[in-house]
């Protein structure tokens, strides 16, 4: 047995069960919605609103229809997301959009469908819909090839007057996709999930060169041909730093118990959930008996990390009744409250926990006493730590600018790269690339960049197929 060969086949060996997804942050963090739905556990290619291929080795996902359309271009089709929850993280790809239900129609935030594995991974056993979960926008793991197909017209494959290409297996979604006509770069269309191009003036001829420029304003130029081609991936270096599991949303309760939140209260023999007691807007009222409480519950656990007080507005029908605020367990915090007004009330939320860490799902304000009370709460929220941030709802891919210098443009009118071995990739912030380009090129530019590796990934078939081999030689 030829021990190099060994040698050789171990190395491969680690190479391959070490490779590691790329989760390079491409957004800010945001906090959205998310609900699992079983549709995505047996996605098929070609489904959904965006068409895509079925990835490998991670989930799916849709997005409600609002920050589906964020993006310009293909919009979200192909972008992957982070989603983190009290349970873990996992990354998704976009390839459906959702319409149907009120989290589907709402503009205040992300709302994610995935299946009921990835959710899993997020939230555990639960199986209530999240409003509490972190998302970023992140680079899709290499894991796919990064193929291009052009296609003429149905019937004939004429290219002179109507074309598409559909791209899939990107890490970072697609922004603009051109073509050369007569010289001059011209734009195609992203609709129904394939890119299109229809003759305006000029008719399509070949060789033409097509250049596809991702939303972070990388670029990769190349001779475009009838048929499939793979192409050199993007492999773009992180714009933002990794997202952690969000800060619990600033209120429970303000007019209305916030989304997730229910009612969970003993010993009440009167309850109202919108009592207008308070001068302006609503608040809980709750009749208690003696040692009931107001018991307020989340659907998803949410971590104490960050908060610093609760902070809520109460009264009392009777002068210094006394109130026990808890998360669970022995650890408290007594107030006494007045009795002719509305007062605001603090407690620290380190009176109320174990640990900082701590995963919470409810909050009780129980009647201390052994006489019946009437108790109203209004305005309950958190006041964070002041190093806590308390991302937005919507988050996109920060703006960014070309640089001045350019590879992808020329006055030369030169058709470009005209054979299927060049290939020219241009970018302002990627690692991968070996150029830097200005995406405002009108015209593309005769040079090119035989045979570069740059930004090459192997799939996971390629490395399987190198281990066959090695072990094949090995034993021979």
């Amino acid at each position: 047995m030829n021990i190099l060969n060994i040698k050789s086949l171990s190395l491969i060996l680690l190479v391959f069960s070490s490779t590691a997804y790329s989760q390079n942050g491409l957004s800010p963090c945001g906090v959205a919605s998310a609900i699992w739905n079983a549709q995505y556990s047996s996605w098929s290619d070609g489904q959904g609103a965006c068409t895509l291929p079925k990835p490998t080795d991670i989930g799916v996902a849709g997005l409600n229809t609002n920050y589906f359309s964020k993006l310009t271009g293909s919009g979200m089709c192909g972008a992957c997301f982070n989603l983190t929850g009290p349970a873990g993280s996992t990354i998704v790809k976009v390839v459906d959009s959702c319409n149907s239900v009120d989290l589907c129609l709402q503009t205040q935030h992300a709302h994610f469908i995935v299946s009921p594995e990835d959710y899993f991974k997020i939230n555990g056993e639960n199986k209530a819909t999240m409003y509490n979960v972190g998302y970023q926008l992140v680079t899709c793991p290499a894991l796919d090839d990064f193929k291009v197909t052009l296609s003429g017209a149905t019937d004939t494959n004429d290219f002179t007057y109507y074309f598409s290409a559909t791209i899939s297996g990107f890490t970072v979604p697609i922004k603009t996709v051109e073509v050369t006509v007569g010289g001059v770069y011209s734009s195609m269309k992203y609709q129904g999930g394939i890119w299109v191009w229809n003759k305006v003036n000029t008719g399509f001829t070949f060789p033409s060169t097509m250049r596809i420029t991702t939303q972070t304003m990388q670029q990769i130029l190349f001779s475009a041909q009838s048929g499939s081609r793979v192409l050199p991936n993007f492999n773009q270096t992180a714009i933002q730093d990794t997202c952690p599991m969000p800060v619990t949303p600033t209120y429970i309760y303000q007019n209305a118990l916030a989304a997730g939140w229910v009612d969970g209260s003993w010993f009440a023999v009167e309850s109202n959930l919108k009592d207008h007691t308070i001068s302006s807007g609503a608040n809980i009222l709750k009749g208690l008996s003696p040692w009931g409480g107001v018991k307020l519950i989340n659907a998803e656990q949410f971590s104490t990390v960050g908060l610093k007080y609760l902070v809520f507005d109460a009264l009392s029908n009777i002068s210094n009744a006394q109130v026990t605020i808890f998360f669970q367990g022995d650890h408290n915090s007594t107030v006494v409250l007045e009795s002719e007004t509305f007062a605001s009330y603090n407690v620290s939320v380190k009176d109320l926990i174990v640990s900082t860490d701590d995963l919470v799902n409810s909050i009780s304000f129980q009647n201390n006493q052994p006489t019946s009370i009437k108790l109203l709460l209004a305005n309950i929220r958190w006041v964070y730590e002041t190093n806590v941030t308390v991302p937005p709802g919507v988050v996109t891919i920060p703006v960014i600018k070309p640089s001045t210098s350019t590879t992808a443009g020329s006055t030369s009118g030169s058709a470009g790269a005209t054979t299927t071995a060049d290939i020219t990739t241009a970018s302002t912030t990627a690692s991968m690339t070996t150029t830097t380009g200005d995406v405002e090129g009108s015209n593309p530019s005769g040079s090119s960049q035989e045979g570069s590796s740059s930004g090459h990934h192997l799939s996971p078939v390629a490395l399987l197929w190198m281990v066959s081999m090695l072990l094949t030689s090995a034993l021979m």
